[in-house]
């Protein structure tokens, strides 16, 4: 998938599902649900076992998902140091293999590195972790596509980044991360925020969680999801000064 298509279908739902197994339910259930309610970009963890084959998995089974790897260790002798206390199948890619293995955009809880985006940026949507202005700064200086703002609610939620918009201008393409409910998201919408990226913890309660695993029918999140998704498009706010690093134009 092109960089420009994947970019439009983030903006466009304004809503990033983020798959994790902690939350118990299983993977290709989970995008078969999210495909249904028409959302069209899925982020999966690195703490995905297999997270890779998963990748592919859903690219096979729903081609017209954007998928993304989060969680991502952009700090190569690091991320051999924490590989190396992981079991073989919750090792963490690196961004390249990530792109390699068919990514459309990459995810990380913190900062990329100068040759990923000079490498990589060509190629795919780049997502950056931040916690505060400065960071968010450098990333886009470096070509950072959206600003993933982690974590939000303990960093000061739609407050402080409104506070990061006004001396940016309201250039600033940032999609908090953490806390992200249907309590929170208005305030985060209003704030000009470009997507939400929501756990499948917001988007299906506990028990809810348990019956689909238990009776196998997903169909709970997807309405979830078309639930946030409706709520996404009723209230977020034009951001057409935010800067992407990307020609939108075609």
């Amino acid at each position: 998938m092109k960089k420009q298509e994947t970019l439009k279908k983030i903006l466009d739902n304004g809503l990033v599902p983020v798959f994790a197994p902690a939350y118990g339910l299983e993977l290709m259930p989970s995008a078969e649900a999210i495909y249904k309610a028409g959302v069209r970009c899925f982020e999966i963890t690195a703490r995905t076992p297999n997270c890779l084959e998963g990748l592919k998995k859903v690219k096979d089974a729903f081609p017209h998902i954007a998928v993304g790897i989060a969680s991502l260790i952009d700090y190569p002798e690091y991320l051999k140091k924490v590989n190396n206390l992981r079991a073989p199948d919750l090792q963490i890619p690196s961004p390249e293999q990530a792109m390699h293995a068919g990514a459309d955009f990459l995810v990380s809880g913190s900062t990329f590195r100068h040759e990923t985006y000079q490498n990589l940026g060509d190629n795919l949507i780049i997502i950056p972790g931040t916690q505060n202005l400065e960071q968010m700064l450098q990333e886009m200086n470096k070509g950072a596509n959206i600003i993933k703002f982690f974590p939000a609610d303990i960093l000061g939620g739609p407050s402080i980044i409104k506070k990061y918009q006004d001396p940016t201008h309201k250039s600033l393409p940032i999609a908090p991360s953490s806390g992200v409910n249907f309590n929170t998201a208005p305030e985060y919408l209003k704030v000009g925020c470009v997507a939400l990226v929501m756990s499948m913890k917001q988007l299906a309660d506990e028990e809810t969680r348990k019956r689909m695993v238990e009776t196998g029918d997903y169909t709970p999140l997807a309405e979830g999801v078309a639930k946030a998704l409706r709520f996404v498009r009723e209230h977020r706010q034009p951001y057409e000064n935010r800067i992407f690093n990307v020609d939108l134009s075609h």
